[in-house]
């Protein structure tokens, strides 16, 4: 059964203060059964409870809203397994008493071996463009981008992979295959519900303003998330941070 999961922290502990989980079934049945605290979170941030209630077929982190005292964590993942009854145990039948066996029959000849199938040749991958990178590009990968603007969810495990995209392989735009393979590739970060929610992960960037489709349908940088990350992982200013 599909079930709402909802985690609260307040003033920035690592331990929620409070753990909420309702059977989507019943969230579809009457949205005023939500706390008043998390739908107003959902209502701060644009998204309407009964537009949370359509949701099928996901699974993992929906949403990450952070407000001024207070962390809202919205999932949605399966309940409590129901408790399977072991299956019965069959008994073997007794064995048949054995035949007589049969006179050998005299061996056919040796058919001709089958030829072996040529293996198809894959393509090889198509390499990153060849261009040169100073030592600060090449400190830009998506897990130190990650680590500097402080990852917590799969939107900004993705905002660091578009970020590295740009800023170190000078990329101006990507499709969802392209950040996917990004993205797992960060051993230290990712998690397989990544992959399964890219494209409701990349709905949201582009709904909060730092993602946008250019003409050819391609995902990109707006122009103001450009200018701030060029900024904040400029050299000089992580240098200082350092």
């Amino acid at each position: 059964m599909e079930q709402l999961q909802v985690t609260i922290y307040h003033d920035g502990n690592s331990e929620p203060d409070k753990q909420i989980a309702m059977p989507m079934s019943v969230l579809r049945l009457n949205t005023n059964l939500l706390p008043k605290e998390v739908a107003q979170a959902l209502e701060s941030q644009g998204v309407p409870v009964s537009e949370i209630a359509k949701l099928e077929g996901v699974e993992g982190e929906v949403m990450d809203i952070t407000n001024d005292n207070a962390r809202i964590v919205i999932a949605i993942g399966p309940g409590k397994p129901v408790k399977e009854t072991p299956p019965a145990v069959k008994i073997p039948p007794a064995p048949a008493k054995a035949a007589k066996p049969a006179p050998a029959a005299k061996p056919a000849p040796p058919a001709a071996p089958a030829p072996e199938p040529v293996a198809e040749e894959k393509a090889p991958a198509k390499p990153k463009g060849n261009i040169s990178k100073t030592r600060h590009q090449e400190r830009l990968t998506t897990e130190a981008i990650a680590a500097e603007i402080g990852w917590r969810t799969g939107h900004d495990l993705i905002f660091a992979a578009a970020a590295h995209l740009v800023l170190a392989e000078k990329q101006t735009s990507w499709n969802a295959d392209e950040i996917d393979d990004e993205i797992r590739q960060v051993n230290k970060f990712y998690k397989p519900f990544y992959s399964t929610n890219l494209l409701e992960y990349l709905q949201y960037l582009m709904k909060n303003g730092k993602f946008c489709l250019n003409d050819k349908g391609s995902y990109a940088l707006t122009p103001a998330t450009l200018k701030y990350l060029e900024e904040r992982l400029s050299e000089e200013k992580m240098k200082k941070r350092r």
